[in-house]
């Protein structure tokens, strides 16, 4: 061989390691290596300001949209890191000096002492970049500003409108301000995500919302979707409100795209689980909640896909250690009561109903505390009463849960009322519950599914479970 020929050879042998290089480089986010993070609450050394909030809730977006990450908001870092994946605890340490943002962190691996990163001030786009390069892990760059608009003064303002916690409609201006923030950074997918998100959550506490309204919700998150295909943030939200409206077979087309860029994110294993369960589909809910727990490293609460399997006890387990993280809420001490009621221990029922000593949120799982609460302490009159009342309340939703109306007929069921429990399971399905297992299997049903027109829901359903799980198998989702 000549020298030229062998300078040839070898000229060509190091561009195929420079692009080989640069191709591992930009291979896609599913295909790196994935890792888990524990976001704990943000630490402020001047306590908390007003954006603070805002600032962890935009973080959290950038890890998930832009790492191959389980990226999970927890209370306390006495919580575990999975013990076989590539994990470790966060938390920022922000600080504000007029519009520079000085986002100082400390993060940990399992077992590890903290290490400190100081920040320095900069403009927020400049400054959250700074953080995502010294991050223990290789997380991508927001080069086209998807998330963040480079613009100091639009920064701040997301910060200060992300999450939105407070209803548009009761607040004076806020809509004003989401719509101006969209109309200034119309490339910023974060920003139309804010107001897909916070609209999506005024239609839930409002009963007068208009179709437009609705529109306007889903408008804003496929705008978002757009902009970074496959985003956890927006894909999520939008499969909840979708799934939230009885329209699962949406919900799981719009998850099956985004998890097949994010398969490691939490929130899309969440929510996959939880669409997939309402459309019957337990096989992918189940896998779902296991790739789940694989990358947390724990169970995650209430999960009624496990009720609905059978498997109790994880069910209680699950439930426990959130109440070990968190403490006990109305919800927790509902399903904990039920889940005796399934296993057919009344006793037990009653007994964990009574630690709530009486003191139910006004919330409505606090109401279905109480209903079954007084029901098992043999206060039936009172009980019905409670369970008319939050019958007719939900009647007036315009958004209303089938999951949780199915939990309504049961209860009518229990206090053998078969005819008004056959109504609400008939709503249920109607509403998007179509989880077949569980209205042939729940104990609590017993009484109605003699009755023909049960039989004929259960075989509406059937139907309806068949063709979703024919257009949604596992491997729709990458399982």
């Amino acid at each position: 061989m000549t020298r030229r020929a062998m300078l040839g050879v070898g000229c060509l042998g190091v561009a195929g390691l420079v692009g080989g290089g640069y191709l591992w480089q930009h291979r896609p986010i599913r295909w790196r290596r994935g890792f888990t993070v524990h976001l704990l609450p943000p630490d402020a050394p001047t306590g908390e300001p007003r954006f603070l909030r805002g600032l962890q809730w935009v973080i959290q977006a950038h890890l998930a949209t832009l790492a191959p990450a389980c990226v999970a908001s927890v209370p306390h870092p006495d919580i575990p890191l999975p013990a076989k994946r590539s994990a470790f605890q966060l938390q920022l340490r922000p600080s504000r000096q007029g519009d520079l943002l000085c986002l100082g962190f400390r993060w940990r691996r399992a077992g590890g002492a903290w290490t400190e990163v100081s920040g320095k001030p900069d403009a927020p786009a400049q400054a959250v970049s700074a953080f995502l390069a010294a991050l223990p892990e290789h997380v991508e760059q927001d080069r086209e500003a998807r998330l963040l608009p480079r613009s100091p003064e639009l920064a701040w303002e997301l910060f200060d409108l992300a999450p939105i916690r407070v209803p548009l409609s009761e607040t004076f201006g806020l809509r004003a301000r989401l719509d101006r923030l969209v109309a200034q950074a119309p490339e910023c997918a974060t920003a139309w995500c804010i107001l897909g998100r916070a609209t999506y959550h005024e239609l839930l506490l409002r009963r007068d919302w208009t179709p437009e309204e609705r529109a306007l919700a889903e408008v804003c998150m496929n705008r978002a979707l757009g902009l970074v295909p496959g985003m956890p943030v927006a894909a999520g939200e939008l499969a909840q409100m979708l799934s939230d409206f009885g329209e699962n077979g949406a919900a799981l087309a719009v998850l099956s795209r985004a998890i097949r860029i994010h398969p490691h994110s939490e929130m899309l294993l969440n929510r996959l689980a939880y669409s997939a369960r309402n459309a019957g589909l337990l096989d992918v809910a189940h896998r779902a909640l296991l790739e789940r727990e694989t990358w947390m490293g724990h169970l995650g609460g209430i999960e009624n896909t496990l009720l609905y399997l059978g498997e109790i006890g994880r069910f209680e387990e699950g439930i426990l250690m959130q109440v070990q993280n968190e403490g006990w809420n109305s919800a927790r001490r509902f399903y904990m009561g039920y889940a005796a009621l399934v296993r057919g221990d009344r006793d037990e029922a009653l007994r964990r109903l009574r630690e709530a000593k009486g003191e139910w949120s006004d919330t409505r799982f606090g109401d279905t505390g109480f209903t079954l609460w007084t029901f098992l302490e043999g206060r039936t009159q009172e009980s019905l009463e409670a369970l008319e009342k939050l019958v007719q309340q939900n009647l007036t939703i315009r958004t209303p849960d089938g999951e949780f109306i199915l939990k309504l007929a049961e209860l009518m069921a229990l206090h053998g009322k078969e005819n008004r429990a056959i109504d609400l399971a008939v709503r249920a399905a109607s509403h998007g519950f179509g989880c077949v297992q569980w209205y042939e299997r729940s104990p609590l049903l017993a009484p109605i599914r003699v009755f023909l027109r049960f039989q004929a829901l259960l075989h509406t359903l059937r139907e309806r479970q068949a063709s979703q799980a024919d257009h949604f198998p596992p491997s729709a989702f990458g399982f």
